[in-house]
């Protein structure tokens, strides 16, 4: 069984196959283009993914176009894939179109070889349309192995002497790997560049590097060996082992300029002598992209011998401008001319770019007229709108000038607009100078701008900003002056930092116009502030502190629900039944935080309640995607009906069918007349169940036929699914001569008796023992309800009945409560050549079709579709590795029987009759004319069994002139020749006349939804850990059995279940009274303790009084004067 292949994620390791290993690794270049003129030719700006534990089997082209599909791309008339030979140069043939079945037979070939495959993406039909040259033709050359020459490249790094040593500081290393065939000099300066183009994210053609290669053995003081040709590369060769690594040193070239000024940051240095200044090349040499190769014209390494020399270091300044002076010129002003830094370049335009290079520089150089070109239609001149532009663009020229010269101390001129003098430019006219500038100031309004394509229409192109832009996609860090379109946007740009990061940062000022974030670790400095100003109409960085004194936080309140929704939805989606311990361990794996469980429950609910909101807008592209089949499949029949049971006026979908015409065709071209019919539930947002129905081919292996979205599984349904099933099956004499195997839905029995009486219905053995198992539950009766199951004739059935009669009377009476015609062979009828009591081949396609049973309904049906369409394709395929005339799973059975014919003693009549014995007690009777053996088996197989088998071999014939003809490779390659036809996608598919229906009502069931069917007790556990069920527990409490000590009716402190809602209730009632009884004690305390305070307070005073005698007789005095009728 093939594995499922996994993407790589970038930290993982390659992996290693063994020898005999049918895996190998798929390795995919995408999202970029072939580009380049003559031996120019390379793939640029593309992505790599890697996928492990591919498979050598799976291997085809709709296995390619799905791995494909998991990039994102899907396939289009543009869009070619290549696959690219291991150890052939690209320009000798290397490249080959995947698009037959001869190119598949060499990359399995090849994958088995290398373990490894890579195929690379042409988005714009560059190689077929351009470059047919490069493209192999025919059969694959036999792969010859290659020799990798090992290289560390030491980029990015200055050499410094230090104590009498030379170093290499600062640097990054690269190791690569080289074909020793194409290594030369000029293999190894583009390797380096191109890392140079990596690191630093651009492209700068005025880049000149030196190699200085490292002998082994030695240090960088005495070991260094400039590399600057060929002949120094033949010197490696011969200085290096196979399989040693070589180290090489790159060093930027910069040029010595003197006597000159420099313009640094607007600022004027005057150049002294003997200073060496890192200035870009004159822009006339050549800028060619990355796809070019750069002929270099190579110097000496006068900057290391300098080094070795200690001599002075060359100044690292930036320049923005430089002065040449021209022949003919005293004492003149100098023209500046403006460096700027190469932009990268778009795809779009360059592909327009290499196509225009290939056609000038294939055709020769052509003067023509306008006069001359038929299609060509001149401007007028006296256009209002450019003459402006030209006017305002003229005076930017001016002003530019006039401030470079007021910069340098020169003279400066008036300018004159509208009768004014004028001394800078306005923002409008700054930027419709835009052949002056590439440059914006951050305003949406001029952010772009419109240039003629030369055919009448316009193309817009976004030009840079003054100040540095956020851009998600390139992961920028924050810089001052950084600007953000909205306050929305800096906050999740502020996030994004803190997740990556892992640091927690909250927001302290939100507003529309000011946003300020810390870091809440106390202490940690870091800040960021952004505002609007005057000057600039989107929130720009005024303030940002780049230090962290702060630990990796696990503790990141950024990593919210909402946020693990977004980031884990693909993957939730993919395996709903993910656990929430293993979620856990990838968030903290991944992103370094400890998230709790029910923010990981909120996330899955936020993900499945996203699926339940598509599911509701799929319902209404059903007629939509039944068009688009019929379309593409003609001779279908797809199927849509709505609920009767709705009012006029309302539709409500119900059922969908589908069988397709290849389907149909395939299993009358010679699969046998039996059909396996089942159901299974949806496991996803979707409410409803899934019909089908299933053949065998050939090789006994599900051959699917038709399979339908209905409401539930009862006898409508099943109903209407046999009705349309037997109508594209053209099933005559009411289904006479045909082979059902269902199990026991009641629905089901009904719909079959009702369309298809004269069938021969089997019910599947493992069901009807399933039921048979819970009145008796011995397991050492199984393998003698089996051996009734599987007896081939009425002897053996009866013999085998009445030995399990012997251990359960009750059990071989209650076996027989099912009539043993629908699920023993010894009662089933012969010609079909199946032997099958039970129907796993269902079973087996519901679990085939799992992962589908999670996703709405036109995504479900849509993946059902790719997924049989493959099966398909793979099946063809299959014949190229088989070998004799029939197929392997049949060659199988058939060596079991050839195995037990060594227990037979046969006796022959001299012409076609056999007699054997089978271990000395059983006999039977062959006839090889007749191909009949008294067992059964020989008829019920069309199979030879054991004791045919050795009939056969005695009278010196052939086994294959034995079997029956449904088994042979031929009759499975008729089959497998009618394939389904690919649909184009949702946003082609026709549009339908019919309504739009509604989706049907979705019933939530109580409880916890089931995701997986329920084991029975005899079936293997799914886990690590044996199910219980069946086990007989002891209580703990009274020491009977059947309960434990938590469910006993004779422990008082035990919950029952059964009042559960009482005893959360009284536990409830409980706590509020003892909170209510504590509050009231606390407050009688407080009360208590105010009392006392206040009694020691009148006591203190009591005291104080009697100890003054003074005090006492005034208070007796001041008691007398207030009683009445007293005199003074």
């Amino acid at each position: 069984m093939s594995s499922e292949p996994r993407c790589r994620a970038l930290f993982e390791e390659p992996l290693e196959y063994g020898e005999n290993s049918e895996l190998f690794t798929l390795e995919i270049d995408h999202n970029g283009l072939f580009c380049g003129l003559a031996e120019d030719l390379c793939y640029m700006w593309g992505s790599v993914d890697f996928f492990d534990d591919c498979s050598c089997d799976t291997i085809s082209i709709m296995w390619i176009q799905e791995m494909l599909a998991r990039l994102g791309h899907s396939m289009d008339e543009k869009l070619h894939v290549y696959w690219s030979k291991l150890g052939i140069d690209i320009l000798d043939g290397g490249l080959q179109c995947i698009e037959s079945d001869s190119v598949i037979v060499d990359m399995i070939q090849a994958a088995r070889v290398e373990k490894s495959l890579s195929i690379m993406v042409d988005h714009s039909n560059f190689l077929k349309t351009l470059r047919q040259d490069v493209v192999a033709k025919g059969a694959s050359k036999k792969l010859e192995p290659t020799i990798d020459f090992c290289v560390r490249y030491h980029i990015l790094g200055e050499f410094i002497r230090e104590n009498d040593g030379l170093s290499y500081v600062g640097g990054t290393e690269y190791e690569v790997k080289i074909d020793m065939k194409s290594l030369c000099y000029k293999e190894l300066y583009e390797y380096a560049r191109d890392l140079y183009y990596m690191e630093r994210d651009k492209i700068n053609a005025s880049l000149e590097l030196k190699l200085h290669w490292l002998v082994p053995g030695k240090n960088l003081t005495n070991g260094l060996m400039y590399v600057g040709d060929d002949g120094s590369v033949n010197a490696i060769r011969r200085g290096i082992a196979i399989g040693e690594m070589c180290d090489i040193f790159t060093e930027e070239v910069v040029h010595a300029v003197h006597g000159e000024d420099i313009v640094v940051e607007n600022e004027v240095v005057p150049a002294q002598e003997g200073d060496v200044f890192a200035i870009p090349i004159d822009e006339a040499y050549s800028r060619q992209p990355l796809a070019s190769k750069l002929q270099v014209e190579h110097v000496g390494s006068e900057i290391v011998e300098a080094l070795l020399t200690d001599a002075r270091r060359p100044k690292k300044l930036k320049v923005r401008r430089r002065s040449t002076v021209h022949e003919g010129e005293e004492d003149g002003p100098a023209q500046l001319q403006s460096i700027s830094e190469d932009m990268l370049l778009c795809k779009e335009k360059f592909e327009d770019a290499a196509v225009e290079e290939l056609n000038q520089a294939d055709a020769p150089p052509v003067q023509r007229s306008d006069d001359e070109d038929s299609e060509y239609e001149p401007i007028p001149e006296d256009s209002s709108d450019d003459s402006e532009a030209k006017q305002l663009r003229k005076l930017a020229r001016e002003i530019r000038k006039n401030e470079r010269n007021k910069k340098l101390g020169k003279g400066t001129q008036y300018i004159i607009k509208d009768n004014n003098v004028v001394t800078t430019l306005s923002d409008e006219e700054k930027l419709d100078t835009e052949s002056e500038t590439e440059y914006f100031d951050s305003d949406d309004d001029y952010s772009y701008s419109e240039n003629s394509d030369g055919e009448g229409g316009l193309v817009v192109t976004r030009r840079k900003s003054i100040w540095p832009r956020y851009r998600k996609e390139l992961n920028e860090k924050f810089v001052l002056g950084m600007v953000f379109r909205s306050r929305e946007h800096m906050k999740k740009a502020v996030i994004r930092y803190g997740i990556k990061e892992r640091h927690h940062l909250a927001f302290r000022k939100d507003e529309y116009d000011k946003v300020r974030a810390y870091c809440t670790w106390k202490g940690c400095p870091w800040l960021i502030y952004a505002s609007r100003t005057s000057k600039n109409k989107w929130l720009q960085v005024s303030t940002y502190v780049d230090e962290h004194k702060c630990p990796d936080r696990r503790d990141n309140r950024l990593v919210t629900s909402t946020v693990l929704a977004r980031k884990l939805g693909n993957l939730i989606k993919a395996n709903p039944t993910w656990k929430i311990q293993h979620i856990q361990q990838t968030v903290l794996h991944d992103l370094g935080v400890d998230v709790t469980i029910p923010q990981v429950k909120r996330a899955k609910q936020l993900v499945f309640k996203k699926m339940m909101d598509s599911t509701q807008g799929e319902y209404s592209q059903v007629f939509y995607y039944q068009l688009a089949l019929l379309q593409s499949n003609p001779g279908s029949t797809i199927a849509v009906k709505m609920d009767p049971d709705q009012a006029d006026g309302v539709h409500v979908f119900q059922r969908f069918y589908v069988c397709f015409a290849a389907c149909k065709k395939g299993f009358l071209s010679g699969c046998r007349k039996v059909i396996g019919l089942d159901g299974c539930f949806f496991k996803g947002a979707c409410f409803g169940q899934m019909l089908c129905a299933l053949g065998r081919d050939a090789n006994n292996q599900m051959y699917p036929l038709a399979w339908a979205v209905v409401e539930k599984e009862n006898y409508d349904s099943w109903f209407w699914f046999l009705a349309l099933l037997n109508k594209d099956l053209k099933i005559a004499n009411q289904g006479g001569g045909y082979v059902i195997i269902s199990d026991q839905q009641k629905g089901l029995l009904n719909a079959i008796e009702d369309i298809m009486p004269n069938a021969e219905h089997r019910m599947c053995a493992r069901h009807i023992y399933s039921n048979w198992k819970k009145r008796h539950p011995n397991h050492d009766l199984q393998k003698l309800f089996w051996r009734c199951a599987k007896s081939p004739n009425k002897v053996l059935f009866n013999y085998n009945r009445a030995k399990l009669a012997t251990f359960t009377v009750d059990g071989a009476a209650d076996m027989m409560r099912t009539d043993p015609q629908h699920w023993s062979r010894a009662f089933m009828e012969v010609g079909n050549n199946c032997d099958s009591v039970d129907n796993n081949m269902c079973e087996c396609f519901n679990n085939y079709i799992i992962e589908s049973r999670y996703l709405p309904v036109v995504s479900m049906l849509e993946w059902i579709r790719r997924k049989i369409m493959v099966r398909i394709q793979q099946n063809r395929a299959k014949p190229v590795k088989w070998n004799g005339t029939i197929c392997p799973n049949i060659f199988k059975k058939l060596k079991q029987n050839i195995t037990r014919s060594t227990n037979c003693i046969v006796l022959w009549n001299g012409k076609e009759g056999f007699e054997v014995e089978e271990h000395g007690k059983y006999r039977f009777i062959v006839n090889l004319e007749r191909r009949t053996c008294t067992c059964r088996y020989f008829q019920l197989a069309g199979l030879p069994c054991c004791h045919a088998v050795s009939a056969i071999y005695t009278s010196s014939k052939q086994l294959d002139d034995y079997i029956a003809d449904c088994y042979s490779i031929g009759v499975y390659n008729r089959i497998y020749d009618h394939c389904l036809e690919p649909i184009e996608g949702q946003e082609s598919w026709p549009t339908a006349e019919q309504p739009r229906p509604k989706p049907p009502g979705y019933i939530k069931l109580p409880g916890r939804p089931k995701t997986e069917r329920k084991r029975e007790d005899w079936e293997a556990p799914k886990g690590t850990k044996l199910s219980r069920a069946g086990v007989k527990i002891t209580c703990s409490n009274c020491q009977k059995k059947g309960h434990n000590r938590g469910s006993c009716t004779n422990n008082p402190v035990a919950k029952h279940h059964g009042n559960a809602h009482v005893v959360r209730a009284r536990t409830k009632k409980v706590k509020e009274q003892k909170k209510a009884a504590e509050a009231e004690s606390s407050k009688r305390a407080k009360l208590q303790a105010s009392e006392e305070e206040k009694a020691r307070e009148r006591k203190g005073k009591s005291a104080a009084v009697q100890e003054d005698p003074v005090a006492r007789a005034l208070g007796r005095k001041q008691t007398a004067l207030k009683i009445p009728g007293r005199s003074s």
